[in-house]
């Protein structure tokens, strides 16, 4: 299932307009955070807001393309591994220089700093 219109205005307004990784404002995308994997997305999770960030087209090419640039987006919570939680798993966003956490509200909770 595609990520409507109204989330993506959601996600686009919570993450200020621009991608979480170079700040730019224009090619802007959704990535999900989770992947849906193999199964499918039987629980209906992978569209909630706290699994979807703005990251530009170029940032999320190279997320899914580039293996150590992947390895940098887990450490800034862009991408999940199995075992994390969306809700309780930081996402670092570049632009504004914070680490948050996001919720399915379509907030976002400032816990520190880029150097947290």
């Amino acid at each position: 299932m595609n990520v409507s219109v109204k989330t993506r205005r959601i996600v686009f307004e919570r993450d200020g307009e621009m991608c979480m990784h170079c700040g730019t404002t224009t090619t802007l995308t959704i990535q999900h955070r989770r992947n849906r994997g193999m199964g499918g997305d039987k629980a209906g999770l992978r569209n909630n807001l706290a699994n979807l960030i703005t990251l530009c087209n170029e940032s999320n090419t190279r997320l899914e393309s580039d293996a150590v640039f992947a390895r940098s987006g887990i450490r800034k919570g862009w991408k999940l591994t199995s075992g994390q939680s969306d809700i309780d798993t930081p996402v670092m966003h570049h632009g504004f220089g914070e680490w948050w956490f996001i919720d399915n509200n379509g907030d976002r909770h400032v816990i520190g700093t880029e150097n947290f």
